[in-house]
């Protein structure tokens, strides 16, 4: 082996190249089980961040619209609740094959630090730089082509039924000409929906597998942990917290995570100039 090829092998993570092709691989096939007429909503937000509310906000959105054929389950069981007229497919993680065959994408994102916090609370993950930079890459691909993106401090800060009101108007103005009527519009309640998802209770445990995925709403025993804005406070090391923003800083400020550095305007900045010189 040359010292060229060692050198670019010492640059290159291999295992990571070799298990998203793998991914890749597993997702062209889980999309060949979806029927052709089938509608396919994607909820594809961040983990820890408010993706699972608006993937069951969605769903009885959907069965108010009145379809009753509707399977919803995450990504990996799509061979369970393909054979559905409408499927929602719960997933994190960015895939283009799934991106294509989508007809409506729906995701979510939440302070990277409060993601990784809730990640160790619930799963026990080690909360790392690296998942945090991962986080916003998928997110960042499924907010380009997102009919809606959910702010998870928006929950806290204006309200679910608030934030349920804006998911009916996005998921209907998706829709054709018939959604898109105001007596259609009429019938739906933010406050309703609301309430009904707060309502669900975890239909399976952990780590199992339901037959019928058409009732699965995505919750299991332990998913809510916290829910604060900030939980990370006290519970990640500091250096996590240090590398996440300044890995992540730009995009953490872009969204109101982080404080904006900006430089003084002209007149103050003359005005201290002036004083330290003389």
């Amino acid at each position: 082996m040359t010292q060229a090829v060692r050198w670019i092998k010492s640059q290159l993570d291999v295992g990571y190249y070799y298990r998203l092709a793998k991914q890749r691989r597993h997702f062209r096939d889980l999309v060949a089980c979806i029927p052709d007429d089938t509608i396919v909503v994607i909820c594809g937000g961040m983990g820890r961040s408010g993706s699972t509310w608006q993937f069951n906000v969605a769903k009885m959105i959907f069965e108010q619209l009145g379809h009753n054929d509707i399977g919803a389950g995450w990504v990996d069981d799509l061979p369970v609740f393909a054979n559905h007229k409408l499927i929602l497919v719960k997933i994190h993680q960015y895939d283009p094959a799934l991106a294509a065959r989508s007809d409506l994408v729906l995701t979510s994102y939440r302070d990277l630090r409060d993601v990784l916090a809730s990640s160790q609370r619930c799963f026990n993950r080690p909360p790392s730089v690296a998942s945090a930079k991962m986080s916003v890459w998928h997110f960042e691909q499924w907010r380009a082509i997102a009919d809606h993106v959910l702010r998870y401090e928006d929950l806290l800060e204006r309200g679910k039924p608030a934030v349920a009101e804006e998911m009916i108007d996005a998921i209907l103005a998706a829709g054709d000409e018939a959604t898109r009527r105001p007596d259609v519009r009429a019938r739906f309640s933010g406050q309703q929906i609301a309430d009904a998802v707060e309502a669900l209770r975890p239909d399976r445990g952990r780590g199992d597998r339901e037959q019928d995925q058409a009732t699965n709403n995505g919750l299991y025993v332990n998913h809510i942990t916290d829910g604060r804005q900030g939980s990370w406070q006290g519970q990640l090391p500091d250096e996590i917290v240090a590398g996440v923003e300044a890995a992540c800083g730009r995009w953490m400020r872009a969204h109101g995570y982080l404080a904006r550095h900006l430089p003084l305007y002209r007149g103050e900045k003359a005005s201290k100039a002036t004083s330290h010189a003389a």
